[in-house]
């Protein structure tokens, strides 16, 4: 035999299941629960009192509070620091203030770093382009600026720019002999 208290003291039989104190007090059996010094138990056994508990909706108190207090932290407002509203919930969600500030940083970081990221790859691309254009132009430069020298050295060397070192040596009968060598100004050859 054991006893189960709820509006006072009422005895079982051991051996008696919940479905059959949920009929005996006209509670469906999701409603209550049954507590032994604080501990969860689903029957009873000799000698025990057992506490049969309502559940309660909702959870931990003071949300009610929070509403009914919101008119009197209002009028505070000047004295009180900025965070002080941070442990206030969002009427909305439920959750606590500086959840959803911390969760708008985060995205707000989040956001901020895949743009960072798009600008490194862009200026990436910007920078491969830039560098291919200029190889590029530099090896239409290199052709362009020999067949530039080459024109000019024509034109330098058909305008007299070679000159004539005029020796006169003595062949090995004691003949004069003039001898032309030919060299490019190297001070300026354009």
């Amino acid at each position: 035999m054991f006893q189960v208290t709820y509006h006072g003291i009422h005895s079982f039989n051991e051996g008696t299941t919940i479905d059959f104190i949920s009929q005996y007090f006209n509670i469906p059996r999701q409603y209550f629960y049954l507590i032994k010094n604080g501990k969860l138990k689903y029957e009873g056994h000799n000698g025990e009192v057992l506490d049969l508990i309502i559940r309660a909706h909702g959870g931990k108190g003071g949300f009610g509070a929070l509403l009914k207090g919101k008119e009197i932290k209002s009028k505070k407002k000047e004295n009180l620091p900025e965070d002080y509203y941070d442990m206030s919930r969002d009427l909305n969600t439920g959750k606590r203030i500086y959840q959803i500030r911390i969760e708008k940083e985060l995205e707000r970081k989040e956001e901020r770093r895949v743009e960072l990221k798009e600008i490194e790859i862009k200026k990436e691309k910007e920078m491969e382009e830039e560098y291919n254009l200029k190889k590029e132009e530099d090896i239409i430069l290199t052709e362009d600026t020999t067949k530039k020298l080459l024109r000019k050295i024509d034109c330098y060397m058909n305008e007299g720019g070679i000159k004539r070192k005029k020796e006169e040596n003595k062949d090995n009968n004691g003949k004069k002999i003039k001898q032309e060598e030919n060299e490019l100004d190297i001070l300026n050859p354009f």
